[in-house]
């Protein structure tokens, strides 16, 4: 373990990066969506393009602080329930 939260600490190891990797439904989701986005910034009007390209900054960001909220409270659940195991 040691090596692990040294590794973390270093940020030589990055477990987001891993998140959906081998979900290929993530992968499909992402590629629609990305699809999807192009079809629609091609129809707009410039304003509407630039409205279209803040609304998907603000929803990465907002889903950044999500994604850091979820981990954070996995990462304290699982270390809760390593402790109580040993505990037990």
């Amino acid at each position: 373990m040691n090596d692990t939260v040294k590794s973390l600490y270093r940020g030589t190891i990055f477990p987001i990066e891993k998140c959906g990797m081998n979900n290929n439904e993530i992968k499909e989701l992402t590629k629609l969506l990305n699809t999807t986005f192009d079809k629609m910034r091609a129809n707009l009007s410039k304003i509407h393009a630039e409205l279209l390209e803040e609304l998907e900054e603000i929803t990465v960001k907002l889903n950044m602080l999500y994604n850091e909220e979820f981990f954070t409270e996995g990462f304290k659940l699982g270390f809760k329930l390593a402790t109580e195991s040993l505990l037990t």
